[in-house]
Formats: structure tokens, C-alpha cells, sequence
């Protein structure tokens, strides 16, 4: 899987004239560490069939991705939300294991940022 890193670098560069580097950092490392708990968490409200909760999980996803210019998340984890107008739990079980794709992707470049911001802080 291709991942382009433009976006998210010039996301926390502007992030980073907001809030200063040490901010962003903190922000990426938060989002570092939440986001797996949440794909798992995701995992398991789709197998439950907790369409509620999953929609409230996927939209706290969407939301963070988003401040980090990750489109490929985000729009994975907006269908994950609203779901598919034919969708069942095969098509959220294929977004999510899409979702997690996406993001092991753009592990290391966000790693790679969140220590950059860390040392320019």
C-alpha cells in the first residue's frame, strides 16, 4: 500500500505554527497510541453487531485522523460510520481490515513526525 506523506507533513506544519512542535507531538504520540485500541475496539463492535457504538468509535476516529490530513482514514473510517447502503458485517469487517492497512502504511512516517516535533520543540 502506497502512502503519501505530503499531507500529513504539511498538516503538522501548520499544526505546529498553531501550537508549537512539542504540542504536535504530544498530539501524534496520543493518536500513536489510541489508534490501535480503537481498530480493535472497532474489531470487536462490528463482530457484536453494536452498530451504535461502532458508529460513535469510527466518528471519534474519523475525527482525529482528520487533524492530521490522513484522507485514506478518515474516508474508511467515515464508511465504518455511516455504513453502506447494502453493507453487512462482511463489508465492515473488509473497511476495517482496509482501515488497518491504511494505518500500518502510515505508522512510521507519523512516528517519524512525532519525533522530529519532539527534538524541535
Amino acid at each position: 500500500m502506497e502512502f503519501n506523506p505530503s499531507p500529513l507533513r504539511d498538516t503538522c506544519r501548520q499544526l505546529a505554527e498553531e501550537i508549537g512542535a512539542d504540542g504536535v507531538a504530544e498530539l501524534l504520540e496520543s493518536f500513536l497510541a489510541d489508534t490501535p485500541l480503537r481498530l480493535e475496539e472497532i474489531g470487536s463492535l462490528i463482530q457484536s453487531g453494536d452498530q451504535s457504538n461502532l458508529r460513535r468509535a469510527a466518528h471519534s476516529l474519523k475525527g482525529s485522523s482528520s487533524i492530521f490530513g490522513l484522507g485514506g482514514v478518515e474516508e474508511l473510517a467515515h464508511r465504518l460510520e455511516h455504513g453502506r447502503e447494502d453493507g453487512g458485517i462482511a463489508d465492515q469487517a473488509e473497511d476495517l481490515a482496509r482501515l488497518r492497512a491504511e494505518f500500518a502504511a502510515a505508522w512510521p512516517h507519523l512516528t517519524a513526525l512525532a519525533r522530529q516535533m519532539a527534538e524541535a520543540g
